[in-house]
């Protein structure tokens, strides 16, 4: 076994010698280096530019946009939560009026909504707004001292 090592240490020490021994009067197509291919070049030139890409042809999201803008308002004493909503023009909206202490309701007259829930209790319309603007809301049923507090706004954009 040992005889075996020895043999085979000494061809490889023998070739990997032999393989290396490219002196100064070796030529360079000898050479290992000068058979391989050159390096590529990196030019300090910038490519020339190509056109934009328009925005008409790049790819769809991979989120449409969402064929209904779900809203869940929710109400308590005294406050509406959000008291601010956005939504878009053309785009059907589902609002839902969530309910967590007492009887309370939701009235947006320049939309036509009219919504009531009672405690623990849901109550939704489907709407399509049609013109951009702000609508005003309110609490439309007395719940309180602070009922005529209970505003806020939903903002229809283009």
């Amino acid at each position: 076994m040992k005889l075996l090592f020895l043999v085979l240490a000494a061809s490889l020490l023998l070739f990997g010698c032999l393989g290396s021994q490219a002196g100064p009067s070796a030529s360079p197509a000898a050479s290992p280096a000068a058979t391989t291919s050159p390096s590529p070049v990196v030019s300090a030139t910038a490519p020339p530019a190509a056109s934009p890409t328009p925005y008409s042809t790049m790819l769809p999201s991979p989120f449409p946009e969402p064929s209904i803008q779900y809203v869940t308002v929710t109400a308590r004493q005294f406050d509406f939560e959000p008291s601010e909503i956005t939504v878009k023009k053309n785009v059907p909206v589902r609002l839902t009026l969530v309910s967590e202490d007492v009887e309370h309701g939701l009235s947006v007259p320049g939309l036509g909504i009219d919504l009531k829930a009672s405690p623990g209790n849901e109550a939704e319309t489907t709407f399509t707004p049609d013109t951009a603007g702000d609508y005003a809301f309110h609490c439309n049923v007395y719940c309180g001292s602070g009922h005529g507090e209970m505003t806020g706004v939903i903002r229809v954009v283009g």
